[in-house]
């Protein structure tokens, strides 16, 4: 027998108190009693629900480190879960949980499954610029807070990374950006143009959105995020053996086999979710579905990206998951979504089609771990890894 998985309750949160700084798992655990409240049961089926859950899954939390995650919230929310799971730092990784999640409840394996997350990178800007660092009625910390992993440190970089100084996520996207600038034969005014266009579009989405960070703020404008100043200087302007940097095979692939996997195309998706940290990501998987970047038919974006929601850091995507499941239920006919979460450099890809009617062909829930791998063979030009010759400086 297979069964059907259905998400039955959702919840997020956003602390942004100024006089209260609530540490990671405080967090998780207030979203999972909104999400316990979300399922609309009496207080005893609530209670019966809660204690049904065998299975939790906590992305990665880069803000504090805990001894045993998942562990601490099973204990804190009076389970038994038998399966616990804590994933790599990466930002697809919310979507990779709920595929994986998923598939236990299709195979019996799960019953009730749970996914959770949760940052406090500005509580903890917060407490450190008041000298309360740490703060001390948070969780003792697994380690030495200073060896925290940063994804843009270069103490983490090898070989040619390490050589050039360069390998880091806001090194590499420029990358991306520039090749696929050149790739189009674009100016780079134009591209900054673009760009800015791109996330002013998101800026508007999540001005109106109140789990935002920038909720009730006045928000960035083409022109703001267009121009270079003090406060929004240039950072970097425009991985080594891919194809080119133009194109991502991972994120055209992720895309193909969500749809394909569903029974869908992309006409029957009516509003997307593109894990967005650099405006490449997006521009990129419109690209490939050949959907415009602005002026949008159907919404690529329903949180407005980590630059203009917050940064959620390898998390965001569950809020993604959590704002599409409201507008699904919300909707008066037959509505399908789908979203994007990126992980590492454009290398890591993971998609989710959710809908609030059954799948057209009848199908089950796949219960195959669908993972494509890029081939090995892709044709690579050659890379100097010291460079000698002329070059072009815009």
């Amino acid at each position: 027998m297979s069964f059907i998985p259905i998400i039955v309750g959702v919840g997020d949160v956003r602390n942004k108190a100024a006089q209260e700084s609530i540490e990671p798992v405080d967090l998780m655990l207030e979203a999972i009693r909104l999400s316990l409240i979300d399922c609309n049961l009496s207080h005893l089926n609530s209670q019966r629900l809660k204690s049904d859950i065998d299975s939790i899954d906590v992305v990665a939390c880069s803000t504090w480190p805990y001894p045993d995650l998942p562990g601490l919230a099973s204990e804190r929310l009076g389970v038994d879960a038998k399966h616990k799971h804590y994933t790599p730092n990466m930002g697809n990784q919310p979507v990779k949980l709920l595929n994986d999640m998923a598939r236990r409840i299709v195979t019996g394996e799960s019953k009730v499954a749970l996914m959770t997350g949760g940052e406090t990178l500005a509580s903890l800007r917060k407490l450190e610029k008041a000298k309360k660092f740490p703060p001390p009625k948070w969780t003792k910390p697994e380690q030495d807070m200073n060896t925290l992993y940063s994804p843009n440190s270069v103490d983490l970089l090898d070989g040619t990374s390490r050589i050039h100084t360069i390998g880091t996520p806001v090194q590499v996207y420029p990358l991306f950006e520039a090749g696929f600038r050149a790739h189009r034969h674009q100016s780079y005014k134009d591209n900054m143009k673009e760009s800015a266009a791109l996330y002013g579009e998101f800026a508007k989405v999540a001005e109106k959105h109140p789990k935002a960070w920038s909720y009730g703020e006045k928000t960035e404008t083409v022109g703001t995020i267009g121009t270079v100043t003090n406060r929004n200087r240039m950072v970097y302007s425009p991985f080594y053996n891919r194809p080119n940097y133009y194109s991502s095979p991972a994120i055209s692939q992720a895309l193909d086999s969500g749809l394909e996997n569903s029974g869908l195309t992309k006409e029957a998706i009516d509003m997307f979710d593109f894990y967005s940290c650099f405006p490449i990501v997006p521009k990129l998987a419109c690209e490939h579905l050949g959907i415009p970047q602005t002026n949008w038919a159907k919404p690529i974006t329903l949180l407005g990206g980590l630059t203009s929601f917050g940064g959620a850091g390898a998390n965001y995507s569950m809020h993604a998951v959590v704002e599409m499941v409201q507008q699904l239920r919300s909707a008066h006919s037959k509505c399908n979504g789908l979203i994007l979460a990126n992980g590492g450099v454009a290398s890591y890809e993971n998609t989710v089609c959710l809908s609030n009617c059954p799948r057209q062909d009848g199908l089950p829930y796949s219960q195959d771990n669908i993972v494509l791998e890029t081939p090995a063979e892709l044709p690579c030009p050659p890379f100097d890894k010291q460079a000698e010759g002329p070059v072009i400086i815009e």
